[in-house]
Order: C-alpha cells, then structure tokens, then sequence
C-alpha cells in the first residue's frame, strides 16, 4: 500500500504516519527492555527454542494475594481523582522552564541509556528526574478525565492539524519508567506502585485524542512502563499483583475514538463532497471549491508528489464518471439532480463514498479481540484489493487513505498480550507459595483463572524444564517467528 506524500511540512497527526510508523516496519514499535535477549540461533520454533523470539529471563519469587485483594492498583483509582482536565495539567509539564537544561545536555538519551541497563546494576543517580514535570504528571494522572480537544480543530483543519507535542509524551514516559527503577532500588514498593499509576495513567490518557499517532505513543510509554512491571514482580518481597492486572482495562488501549477520528480528517479536508453524498438536493460546488479540494487531496494522495495530480484526476474523473452516476442514482439521487453536477464533482463524490465503505470494512473490526479481528481484517483487504481492480482510479482514495488497521491492532494486543502473561507470572507466584515449587501445567493452577492469549485466542504454551517454566506466546498463525510477534518468558523459582 503506498506511503502518504507530504508537502514539506510535518504532519504529525496525518494517517501517512501509521503507514511509516507500522505500515512500513521503520517504527517505533514497542519494544522490550535491557535483559531480554533474542535467540539468534536456527532452529525449530516452539516452546524449546523459538528461533527469534524476544526472551525475558525472570527469577521469581513464591507470594501470595495482598488483602485486601486490590491492595495495589496499576491504575489510580477512582476516590484518588480530582475534578479537572488531565490535559491543562500534561501540558504545564511541558514548560520549557523546566526541560532547557535537560534538552541541551541530551538527558533523554541518557536515559534511554539507563533503561536499558540491567535494575542492579543501575546507578542510583536521580539527578536527571525532573521535580516540576513530575509533579504535574502525578496530579494529570490523578483528575477525572482528559480531553486534548482536538476534534474541533480535527473538523476544521483536516489532515493540515499539527500535533507536534505528542513525541515529547515519550520523554515523558522515560522520565516515569527511570523513576520507577531508582523507587524499586531503594526498595519503596508503594511508591513504586504510584510511579506504575502515574505511567499507565499517561499511557491511557495520550491515547485518548481523535488521532491514530496518539494511540502509538501511548502504547510505546505503557510498554515501557510494562517493561518496569516486569523488573517489580522479580524483587524480593514485592507483592503480587495478580489481581491489580486482572483489573486492568481490556484492551489497554482504545482505538474507537482514533479510528473515528482519522476518518473524520478524512471528510474534513473534503466536507463539502462529503456533504453533497448525504444532500441529493444540495447545489453543485463551487469550481474554486473543487479546486481547493483537489489541493487537499493532492498534499496526501500517493499520486501527489512526482506527477501532475490534476492530469491524474481529470483522467480519473473521466473514467469513474459512468459509474459514479450509476453509484449516485441507486442511492437517491434523480437523473436532473446529477446531470447539474461537474464531472470532477461526481467522481470525488463516488472515490469518497468507496473510501467510506472501504475504511468501514476494517473499521468494523476493532472492537472484537485481535485472534477474532485478523481473519476479517485479511478477507476485508481481499475485497478492497477486489475493488481497486473493479473501480481503478475511483479507488485512489480508499487505497491511499485506508490505515493498516491490522497493524496498530496487532500492536495493541501485543500490550494485552503482556498484562496476560504477567498475569500468569503472577499467577505462578501463587502457586508456588502454596505448593512450594513450580506447577507442572498451567492447569495445575486452581487459585486463580489463567488468561489466555488475546493474540491467538489460545492457551499459552507452558513447559516445566528442569527448575524453570517456560512461558511461551507464539506468532499469529501463518507468521514467521520474530522478536516482534512472539514472547519467551523463562520463568526460575527462587529458593525460599
């Protein structure tokens, strides 16, 4: 599918991005931290030796339930809110006040630096946690709700809206996972706790805007902080957290609103067509409309950059035109009502309404768990593809604008993904403080549900070796094994 073309400006919100961020595999993808190692060597795949698969060594140690049972939440809860807009809050975070020292000394690689070293090895230096932003973080992550109120700008502005302050959410998220380690080194395991709050809190609420990019960067700051979850439930003493998983929200992230959202940038850069497909009665555009519009469109289209977009268009307008009367007519429009339309107008009319239908077939998905969305998801593909043949240029629209809702989703469940298998970490950990050893399956476990896996909507593969347990979530069916799409966890019980 191509990559959206974009004049010269950065469009930090636009579709084009999901594309370079997922699409394209150059990505910030979410990715695992320091102490988890790739098996390089050949071989074959399953629970033994799962060539190329992302493997954390753990060593855990036997706890029981906290009581009350919810003790610890991994998410502030509801009588710790405060009434207020978590956003006005996640934004004086960003004072340059604060941050000119850290920017021009380049901090944020440095920390970058530290996450990725092993927690013991760590130094306890908490000279680069910044005191203000931290502070305002807890407070954002502790008010009733977050609105960045981007939906009016989203409907007035289009693809042209600029969110250039999403990326620093990242820095964000180092800053909360750094704190966190030095919390666990100096063993405040209630504080570590509220760090955990505030990360997961920040993960959620930079997801909740209209704009599929902001759901990316939330997943990448709750990876990270999944990444300092895993290094918690290893500490001597830490409690378990079984149950403060199980409350966590399913899925972690959700993409109703930003998939909404992308659509309606969509519309928004052509709302006039938009219109006109819902008012047979509405007047003809505007020629100099039309033209503005043929802009908008140029500034994403594939076909924008390197060729003459209007040629494209009027050899487009002038090949979909039969059908795109057909397409009108059938849905109420008299023959006088599309005979005073411009050709140009009824081709953009008819690319826009194959772009609804098209965007609807993977749209439709995103609410069902992703082992369910995958196979609708491909046979909505094959149908779209069928399209393009069918429909030719009509379909530039729907094949350049249509996300790869497969996936940001496969990105979601893989932050699912980890809650479930840290779940059952945990649900190890139970175990064995009853049992004082390892179970044998994971049907041993009867203390507690086991999840199964929201990628493949499987169990878990589960193996005793030795004196370890190997935890294993495999890659979609049909998929090559690879640090992306498959988790080891090998799991070594701690003498009491």
């Amino acid at each position: 599918m191509p990559l959206f073309i974009f004049s010269g400006r950065a469009h930090a919100f636009a579709l084009g991005a999901i594309f370079v961020l997922v699409g394209n595999g150059v990505a910030q993808l979410p990715s695992y931290s320091a102490g988890q190692t790739l098996l390089q060597e050949a071989g074959r795949d399953g629970i033994a030796n799962p060539s190329k698969a992302t493997v954390v060594k753990m060593t855990i140690h036997a706890a029981i339930a906290p009581v009350p049972a919810l003790k610890y939440q991994l998410l502030p809860e509801v009588p710790d809110l405060k009434p207020g807009n978590a956003a006005l809050l996640y934004q004086r975070a960003h004072s340059t006040d604060w941050w000119f020292h850290f920017i021009r000394n380049n901090e944020s690689e440095k920390i970058a630096n530290l996450l990725d070293m092993p927690l013991r090895k760590m130094p306890r230096d908490r000279g680069m946690l910044l005191a203000g932003p931290l502070r305002e973080m807890d407070l954002a992550a502790r008010r009733e709700y977050c609105d960045w109120e981007l939906t009016p700008r989203l409907r007035e502005e289009g693809y042209s809206l600029l969110i250039p302050d999403v990326q620093g959410f990242r820095t964000f998220g180092q800053m909360l996972a750094l704190r966190a380690r030095l919390d666990m080194l100096d063993g405040q395991f209630d504080q570590t706790v509220a760090d955990l709050q505030t990360g997961f809190a920040l993960s959620r609420h930079v997801s909740e805007a209209p704009c599929l990019v902001n759901s990316l960067v939330g997943m990448d700051i709750g990876e990270s902080m999944f990444n300092q979850l895993e290094e918690f439930v290893q500490l001597d003493k830490a409690p378990n957290l079984y149950w403060a998983l199980a409350d966590l929200p399913r899925p972690f992230i959700d993409l109703r609103r930003p998939m909404q959202g992308e659509k309606l940038g969509i519309t928004s850069i052509v709302q006039d067509i938009h219109n006109a497909l819902r008012n047979p009665g509405q007047s003809p555009i505007p020629v100099p409309t039309l033209n503005k519009y043929l802009e908008n469109l140029r500034q994403v289209s594939a076909h924008g950059a390197g060729t003459d977009f209007r040629f494209f268009v009027t050899l487009m307008a002038a090949r979909s035109f039969p059908a795109g009367k057909e397409y009108l007519r059938k849905h109420g429009f008299a023959a006088e009502q599309i005979d005073a339309l411009p050709v140009t107008q009824v081709a953009l009319m008819y690319a826009l309404a194959l772009l609804e239908e098209s965007y609807d077939e993977v749209y439709k998905w995103q609410g069902f768990p992703y082992w369910q969305a995958r196979p609708g998801i491909a046979k909505a593909r094959k149908l779209i593809d069928q399209m393009v043949q069918d429909q030719g240029e009509a379909m530039f629209l729907a094949r350049d604008l249509t996300p790869a809702v497969d996936k940001v989703m496969f990105t979601r469940a893989r932050t699912d993904r980890r809650v479930a298998m840290l779940q059952i970490v945990e649900a190890v950990r139970l175990h064995a403080a009853e049992a004082g050893k390892l179970p044998e399956h994971l049907e041993d476990i009867h203390a507690v549900p086991v999840p199964i896996d929201p990628v493949t909507g499987k169990a878990f593969q589960y193996s005793l070796e030795a004196n370890r347990a190997i935890l294993y979530a495999p890659p979609p069916a049909g998929e090559a094994v690879s640090e992306e799409n498959a988790l080891r966890y090998e799991l070594t019980l701690a003498a009491r």
